[in-house]
């Protein structure tokens, strides 16, 4: 997913909402009762059951374990380092190698299509799924239920990964990734506006700040991360759940959401039209929506919590709220999802599967992840950080997007979708596509294999 990798060291925020709706999690007590027989019979590259008898383990044994990730940029590589020290606590011979990167997905393919691969990856949803087509992972089921992952764990957070592949477990996940929206409260204040608790709240405040003089809105013209992230959050809020469901698993495109896409995509064309965005913002390169929203003329921009940092430097008077729904009565779903899971090569041995997986533990350890957090990143643990130091706008998008329902991030439904979606949704501002065109586009794109 593109959202972690931009401003890759200043991610930010917690999320303590549970991921529901969208999702279909499966029942825990089930995978308990179903999986620890079935692993048992099958094995994982010759190691047994959690990571083998704990006689056959040598933890003096001496080797590497390599990774790659989207954790790349100072802050991470620290704390990444970090947990490399406290493996060796455990594994004093082992050496951790950290190949972090932001064009990690590139690296995948290239070290497992043409060799034996890394030993461990983090990595999201799409290539989760991409690695397990061709059995490069390790079913880690067991793994994940004895040592309590899931119960330490934002609910449905592990389940994000693994929802094609029922009562199975192929990777633990970390962080999450919400997008939300920053305002300034000055120009609220100013034009009179509060939180928007719907839609069309949302469109009053870009009406009255365009008549004030400020610029309602701001999206990267390179992009369109922040349409399509509001064309989503509509999408999420509009269509049955089901029909999301079977729409992100890639079973049907049914009626309602191609209802949903239009009429998500008409809004969007509406407010071009009406200037609710920067004027002549196709020449702004997404990277530098934040430096233009601290300029102190715009009232809102929608971004990942991951920016958080960023806005916080601009030194306005800032909030955050999450992207509302159609309904003020309930709360609605947000563009969201695991930031990014942990998983193992499938032909690890005993040794480097009981390496690996002790790694993966060091990352449900409390006071390690109240450091990730304290550094203004998004676990997806349920750890009480009620005594870490945050500031104000970090507070305030954790309180906003506690009770929010967790949903996709629709763009990633198959490799190469977000492309597609950010030059079709191009064409649609510049009049060469409309609503039920561009729906129309999109649905062909999404039946291709």
């Amino acid at each position: 997913m593109r959202k972690k990798i931009i401003a890759a060291a200043l991610c930010v925020c917690m999320t303590a909402g549970t991921i529901t709706g969208c999702m279909g999690i499966g029942n825990k007590e089930k995978q308990q009762e179903n999986t620890k027989e079935e692993k048992a019979e099958q094995g994982s590259g010759g190691a047994e059951s959690q990571a083998g008898k704990s006689e056959d383990i040598d933890y003096n044994a001496s080797f590497e374990l390599r990774f790659t990730s989207s954790l790349n940029g100072e802050v991470r590589t620290a704390l990444l380092e970090e947990a490399a020290q406290k493996l060796n606590e455990k594994w004093p011979n082992v050496t951790v190698v950290n190949e972090s990167t932001g064009d990690y997905a590139q690296k995948l393919k290239l070290e497992f299509s043409s060799g034996d691969g890394y030993d461990m990856v983090y990595l999201d949803d799409l290539n989760q799924q991409a690695l397990m087509e061709n059995n490069y992972l390790m079913d880690i089921t067991d793994d994940v239920l004895e040592r309590g992952w899931i119960d330490k764990s934002v609910p449905g957070s592990i389940e994000f990964n693994n929802l094609r592949t029922p009562d199975k477990y192929y990777s633990a996940s970390f962080l999450m990734a919400p997008i939300v929206v920053y305002y300034n409260k000055d120009i609220f204040k100013e034009i009179g506006a509060e939180v928007p608790k719907t839609v069309e709240e949302l469109e009053v405040i870009m009406q009255k700040a365009k008549e004030a003089g400020y610029i309602p809105t701001e999206c990267g013209g390179d992009n369109y991360y922040q349409i399509i992230w509001a064309a989503e959050s509509m999408i999420l809020n509009s269509a049955p759940k089901d029909d999301i469901d079977d729409w992100y698993y890639k079973r049907t495109f049914s009626e309602n959401m191609k209802k949903a896409f239009t009429d998500a995509f008409a809004r969007i064309s509406d407010w071009h039209k009406k200037g609710y965005y920067r004027e002549n913002f196709e020449g702004v390169k997404g990277d530098d929506v934040p430096a233009l929203f601290s300029q102190g003329k715009t009232a809102f921009t929608i971004d990942g919590d991951w920016s958080l940092a960023n806005f916080e430097a601009s030194g306005l008077n800032m909030g955050a709220f999450i992207f509302p729904g159609f309904s003020a009565d309930s709360e609605p779903y947000i563009v969201d999802a695991t930031d990014g899971a942990w998983a193992l090569n499938a032909n690890l041995d005993t040794n480097k599967k009981a390496a690996a997986l002790d790694w993966i533990d060091i990352f449900f350890e409390d006071d390690f992840v109240k450091k990730w957090y304290e550094a203004s990143f998004t676990p997806a643990t349920l750890t009480d950080v009620s005594d870490v130091e945050a500031t104000d706008l970090h507070k305030e998008v954790a309180e906003s997007t506690k009770n929010a329902k967790i949903g996709f991030y629709l763009d990633n439904v198959k490799p190469g979708y977000l492309d597609y979606m950010i030059k079709e949704t191009q064409l649609l501002t510049q009049g060469q596509h409309t609503p039920e065109s561009l729906c129309e586009s999109l649905e062909k794109e999404w039946n291709k294999k």
